[in-house]
């Protein structure tokens, strides 16, 4: 999983595996290459978990989506814990994270039991 997770991460952000190595190794001082990114992509070789950590900074997703541990690459700080929110996809197809108030959750839920009303039966509750 965690494989075609970065493959998808890299790809979402335009990188090539010589791009991404350039980015982690000036970010993090690190040795690592493009071969060895191509190892991670095609599940030949696993990372240090210190390396997954660096690699979902530089690729703006959580560690838990690289690891297939969620389905959600947008990652959670501390502050946001708790905090509800929308992820939805940008023009670009990249998923991006809404806050929102407790009004705002509120709107958005009576919007969408009128738009779709059996999807979202068991959701808010």
């Amino acid at each position: 999983m965690f494989g075609k997770r970065l493959k998808e991460a890299r790809n979402a952000k335009g990188f090539t595996l010589e791009e991404l190595a350039v980015r982690y190794n000036s970010a993090f001082d690190g040795g690592l290459n493009k071969g060895t990114l191509s190892k991670y992509e095609n599940g030949k070789q696993e990372p240090a978990a210190s390396t997954v950590s660096n690699l979902s900074t530089i690729l703006g997703v959580s560690v838990d989506y690289l690891m297939g541990n969620s389905d959600s690459p947008v990652p959670v700080s501390d502050a946001d814990e708790g905090r509800p929110f929308l992820i939805i996809n940008n023009r670009n197809g990249k998923p991006i994270k809404i806050f929102l108030t407790n009004e705002q959750l509120d709107r958005a839920q009576k919007a969408l039991e009128l738009i779709i009303p059996d999807a979202v039966e068991d959701i808010f509750d």
